[in-house]
């Protein structure tokens, strides 16, 4: 599909094991087998190698490297089913077939009361890890190639990990990168989203020349994006995401929902959703879909931007408590994150705990030296003046200059 990044690394799903010693259970590992690859193939970071390939060395015993090399593929998720009366446990692993290394694995322990109940969740688990544990396999394989032999595929990936990085010069990194991996492949929407979801940042910590400058640059790119795939879950979350920044909460539920349409597995959109909801207000709402996306993809790189979502959905709702905690845990995923030190300072703020609150402001003002509350009035993506003026409070009580 010349719209979508080339390069990109294919998997090989695998029959998953019958370890059962019952012949009849054949057809639930075949089933969680053929969820898997369904489920899968619905992202646009990998290609799937179809059913019929890889069935064909279902009862063999065969080195994946040898699989890998006949497929033509690089990672290979493998697994095994055994049932026992009414518990059922499930094994996955996914092999990076060309090191022969294991790159991620996990059991699933269940009560087989509603089979079909569990297929679905297995299925919903073992899809929501792979991609984020792929993703960070193929980054630190890009980050150690040389940067003469890099393409297009690796330098999105290098982009993306700079993008988990959070600082103003990883920020201008990510977007001279992405204009690289556009210039080599013109057709990638990936480039154009990751390129449209960094300016973003520009806009919220004053990093680029104006709010509206950088938010325009990221609208740009993000409907480039688009107009490329608009079938691309990472091209809506792009446009999802420029439409928050700019207050239109519809427009930004409205990208976020069809791009966990497009594909369910994808923590990140479900994050982004609970995000618009809480600063709306909706806390409850917040708390659904983003710790949902925590259990879906609970070692994901941008699991600290989840835990301040969460913080300022809290903060806008009057639940400070809750708000220095998920702020606490933001901080402890990435020490240079300024959304976790921001949110902690409004929390303890509102509590009235100014000691931990200054402190916070101090950290964040370290990271952010001309932050101030008027430019968090101008750039937070609250749409609502109750919530944002809550929020922009607490940071006053902490100490942030006016």
């Amino acid at each position: 599909d010349p719209r979508t990044l080339v390069d990109r690394p294919l998997i090989a799903v695998l029959a998953f094991e019958n370890m059962s010693g019952d012949p009849e259970q054949e057809y639930f590992a075949d089933g969680i087998t053929d969820d898997i690859i369904t489920a899968l193939s619905k992202s646009r970071m990998f290609f799937v190698t179809a059913r019929n390939s890889t069935f064909t060395y279902k009862g063999k015993k065969v080195d994946v490297r040898q699989i890998a090399r006949e497929l033509g593929v690089q990672y290979v998720l493998e697994g095994s089913v055994r049932r026992a009366g009414d518990r059922v446990r499930i094994t996955a692993q996914l092999i990076d077939a060309t090191s022969d290394k294991h790159v991620w694995a996990e059991s699933y322990d269940r009560e087989l009361a509603d089979i079909f109940a569990v297929q679905d969740e297995i299925t919903r688990n073992i899809a929501g890890c792979v991609s984020p544990e792929y993703v960070s396999a193929e980054v630190k394989r890009a980050r150690g190639k040389e940067v003469r032999n890099l393409d297009a595929w690796d330098i999105y990936l290098r982009a993306y990990w700079h993008l988990s990085r959070f600082t103003k010069e990883d920020n201008e990194e990510v977007k001279r990168l992405c204009q690289q991996a556009i210039g080599l492949d013109p057709c990638g929407a990936g480039h154009y989203g990751l390129s449209a979801i960094a300016h973003s940042p520009d806009a919220l910590y004053g990093w680029g020349p104006s709010r509206d400058e950088s938010l325009g640059a990221a609208r740009e790119m993000a409907e480039a994006a688009v107009a490329l795939d608009d079938r691309d879950a990472r091209a809506l979350r792009a446009l999802g995401m420029v439409a928050m920044y700019e207050r239109r909460s519809d427009e930004a539920t409205y990208n976020f929902r069809k791009a966990i349409d497009l594909d369910p597995h994808e923590a990140e959109n479900r994050a982004l959703l609970g995000y618009t909801l809480g600063l709306a207000g909706e806390y409850e709402a917040a708390c659904e879909h983003i710790e949902d996306a925590i259990r879906l993809s609970p070692r994901d790189a941008f699991i600290n931007t989840w835990y301040s979502f969460l913080g300022m959905a809290a903060v806008a709702a009057g639940k400070d408590e809750d708000a220095a905690s998920w702020a606490h845990k933001a901080v402890r995923e990435n020490a240079l994150f300024p959304g976790g030190y921001r949110t902690l300072a409004s929390a303890y703020g509102h509590l009235g705990r100014l000691d931990e609150a200054r402190a916070g402001v101090a950290t964040l003002q370290e990271l952010l030296p001309d932050i101030t509350i008027e430019q968090l009035r101008e750039s937070l993506p609250f749409p609502g003046e109750t919530q944002r003026e809550r929020y922009l409070d607490g940071l006053r009580k902490a100490g942030l200059p006016e």
